[in-house]
């Protein structure tokens, strides 16, 4: 094999069962739609040992293998520099604090080599004259935030910050408020969801709660409700003390509260049919770096949002 194309995956987000190799690989790493992945793979072995495409993987098991180019389903060596509007919250020479919109991807995957955060933070460092990351995919991103969630993300200018962000992260040192609409009520006015997270068995991008302690990873998240109409609408702030993928939206809705507009893990709401995701990243509290106490840093609420509780407040006025 050719060690600079060669990927390594240790299977893990499985609930009790197996799955094919290349249902997993495709799914999980977003290196290869399915279909074209026969056709591309190569030395495929897993736990060391030969395997086809077809074989079946639990938990634990480590895959390797390569995969020929293709044009159209790998990312470039490099993303471009695009420049684009980024909305500053805070910046100095380590550390540059934004309000991500709506609807921007964060970092390039198959489908989004364009468009994206990282795209224009290279333009951003390049006009800094900042060449800390230039040999790298993802300047500056020590979180993320998901493509529809709106609010504070912090990115970082040089390696030395970004290195001192990501540990920051992974120690849970980083305080985190959301604000979220949802489609009914949570179990209680205040509380928290503690529920592991793993893989959809059918869908690989979807993630869901189990309750086997041997699987997927630990997640929680505590919870304040701020308002609700009725038992059918409510607005929540959302305190995750872990960073798992999807884990709010994930959360409201095994407790049968999905946040309002969730295309993937909601269902279409007769009232609001075509709003996007309502959920925002309101407040981050961290120590920057080379600091020595904590600052907080707020992204105001978009103005969907009001607009949102306004027109509650009028449908619910109406039918008392």
């Amino acid at each position: 094999m050719n060690g600079e194309n060669v990927h390594t995956v240790t299977v893990d987000y499985i609930e009790g069962v197996s799955v094919r190799a290349d249902s997993y690989i495709c799914s999980s790493l977003h290196l290869c739609v399915r279909s074209k992945f026969k056709e591309r793979v190569f030395g495929l072995t897993v736990n060391g040992k030969a395997a086809k495409a077809s074989a079946a993987v639990k938990n634990g098991d480590v895959l390797q293998f390569e995969l020929r180019p293709s044009a159209d389903s790998v990312l470039p060596m490099k993303p471009a520099a695009e420049e684009m509007p980024l909305s500053v919250l805070y910046e100095d020479e380590f550390t540059l604090i934004l309000d991500k919109p709506t609807g921007l991807t964060v970092h390039p995957a198959p489908g989004h080599f364009s468009g994206t955060l990282v795209n224009g933070l290279l333009s951003y460092l390049k006009e800094e004259e900042s060449d800390d990351f230039e040999d790298e995919n993802r300047p500056g991103i020590v979180h993320r935030l998901d493509k529809d969630t709106s609010g504070v993300i912090l990115t970082a200018k040089t390696r030395a910050a970004a290195d001192y962000y990501a540990s920051l992260f992974r120690e849970r040192k980083v305080q985190k408020e959301y604000r979220a609409f949802l489609r009914g009520i949570l179990p209680s006015g205040e509380g928290k969801i503690e529920r592991r997270l793993v893989r959809h068995r059918r869908d690989r991008k979807r993630f869901t709660v189990t309750d086997s302690p041997d699987a997927g990873r630990a997640a929680l998240t505590f919870y304040k409700e701020l308002k609700r109409w009725k038992d059918r609408y409510s607005l929540v702030s959302f305190f995750p003390q872990t960073g798992r993928t999807h884990q709010l939206r994930v959360h409201a809705q095994s407790v049968g509260a999905p946040i309002l507009g969730d295309p993937i893990y909601g269902r279409p709401d007769a009232l609001f049919p075509e709003i996007r995701l309502m959920l925002h990243a309101c407040r981050l509290t961290v120590t920057l770096f080379e600091e020595e106490s904590p600052r907080t840093f707020e992204a105001a609420l978009p103005p969907i949002f009001e607009e949102t509780a306004a027109r509650l407040d009028e449908i619910f006025s109406m039918r008392r």
